[in-house]
């Protein structure tokens, strides 16, 4: 058995004689007396992720005493037709991903494969849906029976799997993600379900779920729902205009192609965790293999083509071993995977001693090329559960376990699933033995492979030799016994009702089953987390002591209020923080430009605060909007993702974003003071920025000088107060993640307060550089508050203070634990902001928050 056909020998009984026949099945072949012979040289092209078919056999009349002539089968055919060199790409592409998830530092690009598959199906697709439009019998209705015959079965059993394990192995807190992407996965709309919460594919900010990797099978989906529309909608118009069909698709792709590679790169550059996965920026690849799927292959020299299968390997290897995940993807990158899977599928399987034909035609290639779907949807649940399941992370045995595994899997689900439910659902007679065969002495010699090329002239099909000779039928004149000659037939196992009802019984059982169980988990994890909330209104309501930040009270002992109980509930902490109001409706996201403010209270009060700073300055907004309902006080926001609230620029990972936060920043100051009813700015940022250097200043010191430049054109001489509050201490780890032992099952969630509070290495031990800019400022205006102590006892920065988780992810506070440091920002608020009002007499003084803190120290 070589090169992906089914070698066998059979035993023809000739009046008790036994005949040995030597023989060659191909899945691609067919009954001699269909009527349309040559279509056992046309192959059944099937997506780049999925396993190839093998042709519908054709309605047969009684057999025929005499095999008609036929033309020799292609030999560089794998399976049912398909290019052995093809077959073997999509080994190398699922052998990238697989590496690249088990050991990335191996492969820091090979999330490639990826983009090979695009360029597969997008190859296969475009010359199956071509040849049946030529052949005038493409329908629609058939095109997607097909997809989903071939793709949804095993797809919809793993969707299955990961749900049922899910419920089984996973916290409930992570329920209600997965059970939303699993359904996103079940109508393969994954991609945006990610592109949606912003997730970077290459390092996410919270552990990744089981079926993230669905999104690639999602845009193909896509493709697979527009592809034949296009196509089909371009063979009309080249019909109305009686223009060759060819002409109007290659047109129609190489725009395709030099469109949605610029709107690729440019999206890429502004935009690049969108990018990843949107449709759009992928678009372009399926285009370039459909594009080559039109276009003659280049005749050329043996060695040639030789040179151009290895270059294309060379070039995939390259994008493998050089790209990483900080190479902005997929943009200019992708053009390294494209060109190289162009360039092997164009070269073909070459027949010369220094060609990759022994890669190609390898049995480990083919069979991984056959199970590559399979394995596709395998292997990233296996990595995903494995620390669930087993208690402890992915070892390097782990990772052996898991490779086996999957190829375990893949080929069960293949043999039980994949090959059962794809096959032509018609009850006509298969040959157990092709007459034409067995009458042919020698079969084609593997040095003259066949492909299949599209003639422009005429838009007929052609079956040509590498070498550009077109093969003549070759027919047999030997005798052929008649025991040989009539074949025999076996009739599939399943008639087209039982198959049906079967199909229909298997994907009733696992999608309807998987969205039963997606909706009981939301439902239950949906009571957990309202249970959660109103035990927090209470507490908050009633100023329960000792919860929250009330239990690091220097003052006395505290045992949390309600035991083991943690609220906000883990499952919720990120929806109660995404949906806060500050983040909803008054934040300026990184792909922004545009400056959103919010006002909230009466416009005649006295105190007016404006809250200018980044996402950690918006974390703080349920506080002082707290503090602020209670006082009667004004609030008008100005915020925005990863940017500071300096004239002092940070060094963003885009040109764009940079404009961005310039833009905002400088506006921001310019309506500050402008507003003469502004009577006190708090502000705050993220600790770990990097600056550009300015005016002759380190990047440390252009941090300082920036802030202290900023608050002193804000304060308008001093007539306007600057609050600044010490950045929040970060958590090594995502809190809740690491609550639920997702990714860190035996790591402490906690971290050492000198630690979580130090800046980043680069400043040698050096505070924060808007600590030292308000320590050091000389204008009476600012006022330094540091609540660290609320979050941290002075060894431990604990994950939970009073039964309140403190950060939502690794950084930013839960809307709760924010909510309990009213008493604690307040004092300070309102000492700033004091008046005769609150202090009982009209000749109090006015005190600072200076006062009440540490000295300052000098730059």
């Amino acid at each position: 058995m070589s090169g992906g056909e089914w070698g066998s020998t059979t035993a023809v009984d000739r009046g008790g004689a036994q005949l040995s026949v030597s023989r060659t099945l191909t899945p691609g072949s067919v009954s001699p007396s269909a009527p349309e012979v040559d279509q056992a040289l046309v192959p059944d092209l099937s997506p780049g992720l999925s396993p190839d078919l093998p042709p519908e056999p054709q309605e047969s009349a009684a057999a025929p005493t005499a095999p008609p002539p036929t033309t020799a089968p292609p030999a560089a055919r794998g399976g049912g037709g398909l290019l052995l060199e093809v077959q073997a790409l999509r080994a190398v592409a699922v052998a990238l991903v697989l590496a690249f998830h088990l050991w990335p530092r191996i492969t820091p690009g090979g999330y490639i494969g990826v983009d090979v598959f695009f360029v597969i199906s997008g190859f296969l697709i475009t010359g199956l849906i071509v040849r049946d439009l030529r052949a005038g019998r493409f329908s629609l209705k058939r095109f997607y029976v097909k997809r989903i015959r071939r793709l949804l079965p095993a797809a919809s059993l793993v969707l299955f799997v990961v749900a049922v394990t899910t419920l089984l192995t996973v916290p409930h807190t992570r329920w209600v993600e997965i059970a939303r992407q699993v359904v996103a996965s079940a109508w393969y709309i994954q991609n945006w379900e990610l592109a949606s919460v912003d997730v970077n594919y290459m390092s996410p900010a919270g552990p990744p779920s089981p079926v993230q990797h669905f999104w690639s099978l999602s845009v193909e989906e896509q493709f697979y729902l527009v592809w034949p529309v296009l196509l089909l909608a371009s063979s009309v118009v080249a019909a109305k205009l009686r223009i060759r069909l060819a002409s109007v698709l290659v047109l129609v792709m190489g725009v395709g192609v030099t469109l949605g590679f610029t709107y690729g790169v440019f999206e890429t550059l502004t935009n690049t965790s969108h990018a990843y996965f949107s449709s759009f920026t992928r678009a372009w690849e399926f285009a370039a293999g459909g594009l080559l799927a039109l276009l003659p292959r280049v005749r050329g020299r043996e060695r040639t083509r030789a040179a151009a299968s290895w270059a294309g390997l060379a070039l995939i290897a390259v994008g493998a071993m050089l790209l990483t995940s900080r190479t902005p993807f997929p943009g200019h990158a992708a053009l390294l995977p494209v060109c190289g899977a162009l360039l092997f599928i164009a070269a073909g399987t070459v027949d010369v001693r220094w060609s990759p034909r022994a890669l190609i035609r390898w049995r480990v290639s083919q069979t991984l090329g056959d199970l590559s779907y399979s394995v596709y949807l395998w292997h990233w649940p296996l990595i995903i559960f494995w620390p669930y399941v087993v208690g402890s992370r992915l070892t390097l045995w782990g990772k052996l376990v898991i490779l086996v595994a999957t190829l375990v899997l893949a080929w069960l689900s293949k043999v039980l699933v994949e090959d059962r439910y794809r096959v032509h659902s018609g009850s006509h007679p298969r040959p157990a033995v092709q007459p034409a065969q067995l009458a042919v002495p020698k079969p084609a010699q593997r040095d003259q492979p066949t492909d299949r090329t599209l003639d422009l002239r005429d838009d007929r099909p052609v079956e040509a030799s590498r070498n550009g000779s077109v093969p003549a039928p070759s027919v047999s004149s030997a005798p052929v016994p008649a025991a040989v000659a009539a074949p025999a037939t076996r009739r599939l196992r399943w008639s087209p009702a039982a198959l049906a009802g079967s199909s229909a019984l298997f994907l009733a059982v696992t999608l309807v089953g998987t969205m039963a169980i997606a909706g009981g988990t939301w439902a239950d994890v949906r009571h957990r987390v309202d249970r959660a909330e109103q035990v927090a209104e209470r507490a908050l309501a009633e100023r329960t002591p000792c919860f929250g930040a009330a239990a690091l009270d220097p003052s006395g002992n505290c045992t949390p209020p309600f035991g083991d109980m943690i609220v906000p509930d883990l499952a919720g902490a990120i929806a109660q923080y995404q949906r806060s109001v500050a983040r909803a409706y008054c934040f300026s996201e990184t792909d922004n430009a545009q400056l959103v403010t919010c006002s909230f209270g009466p416009g005649d009060a006295k105190v007016h605060l404006a809250l200018f700073g980044d996402s950690h300055a918006m974390q703080w907004f349920p506080a002082v909007q707290e503090i602020a309902e209670k006082r009667g006080w004004r609030i008008t926001t100005f915020l925005k993702a990863s940017c500071g609230p300096s004239l002092a620029e940070t060094v963003r990972t885009t040109a764009r974003h940079q404009e961005h936060c310039r833009a905002w920043a400088q506006e921001s100051i310019d309506r500050i003071r402008s507003d003469s009813t502004i009577t006190m700015v708090v502000t705050t940022a993220m600790s770990n920025k990097t600056w550009v250097p300015m005016d002759g200043f380190d990047a440390y010191q252009t941090g300082v000088v920036g802030y202290q430049r900023t608050w002193d054109l804000l304060s308008a001489g001093g007539r306007r107060d600057i609050v600044v509050l010490r950045d929040t201490p970060r958590m090594e780890k995502t809190v809740r993640s690491c609550m639920v032992g997702a990714d860190y099952p035996f790591a402490d969630c906690g971290r050492s307060r000198g630690s979580a509070v130090k800046s980043r290495s680069e400043w040698k031990g050096r505070p924060d550089p808007l600590v030292t800019a308000a320590r050091s400022s000389a204008s009476s205006a600012v006022h330094y508050v540091d609540l660290t102590n609320r979050f941290c006892t002075s060894r431990r920065c604990e994950a939970v203070v009073g039964n309140v988780l403190t950060f939502a992810d690794n950084d930013h506070m839960t809307v709760t634990f924010a909510r309990t440091l009213v008493p604690y920002l307040e004092q300070p608020l309102v000492t700033v902001a004091y008046d005769a009002e609150d202090a009982g007499t009209s000749q109090a003084p006015r005190l600072r928050a200076r006062d009440l803190d540490r000295p300052r120290t000098p730059l």
